[in-house]
């Protein structure tokens, strides 16, 4: 786990960051990485379906972090082409002699100050909100199950179990062009 603190006009901004390989896997390959000075966070989640999902989830975390700090300002379309970058690069990477598949999900949480943040992402790792002891979901998945509630074809409950539960239709570093979702919202004190 690592802890950062920034003040942020006044209010105290705190990143935290776990990663856990799971029961499944034998190796992580999820990267969390982020600028406590700038008010960047980024969670990417290797596929590990893939054989370098370790790899992907490195580089797309490194590209949009080293794209955001290096940023004079930070807007939507900012946050788009930093994902975007991270997508090319990841791309690349596979082309080469020696690449491999590979492919990662992101989250990207940015305060802009004033309590002014965007959340950027692609994929199914989520991004939540605590306020007042209330969790909630500030992103929603790109997966088959999510587009199956959505159209009202399933529930939550059959999501949960479905064997499609963890078919992704976004990630980083899958296809040239890359759709990604950005949301605006002020951050209250004590979220």
């Amino acid at each position: 786990m690592r802890l950062k603190a920034r003040k942020c006009n006044g209010i105290t901004l705190d990143i935290v960051g776990r990663s856990d390989v799971g029961k499944v896997r034998s190796a992580n390959e999820d990267e969390i990485v982020f600028d406590a000075r700038s008010g960047t966070a980024i969670l990417a989640d290797g596929m590990g379906g893939l054989s370098a999902g370790d790899l992907a989830s490195r580089t797309a975390a490194a590209v949009v972090l080293e794209a955001l700090t290096q940023a004079e300002h930070i807007s939507e379309d900012i946050l788009r082409t930093a994902i975007s970058l991270a997508n090319d690069r990841v791309l690349a990477l596979a082309q080469l002699p020696a690449g491999a598949a590979m492919g990662t999900t992101l989250v990207v949480w940015q305060d802009v100050g004033s309590g002014q943040c965007f959340i950027a992402h692609v994929g199914d790792s989520r991004a939540y909100r605590l306020r007042r002891q209330f969790l909630e979901a500030l992103t929603e998945d790109h997966s088959v199950v999510q587009q199956l509630i959505n159209e009202g074809l399933i529930s939550r409950s059959e999501a949960r179990v479905s064997p499609q539960r963890n078919v992704i239709t976004r990630a980083v570093g899958l296809e040239a062009a890359i759709e990604v979702d950005v949301r605006s919202w002020v951050r209250a004190r004590g979220d």
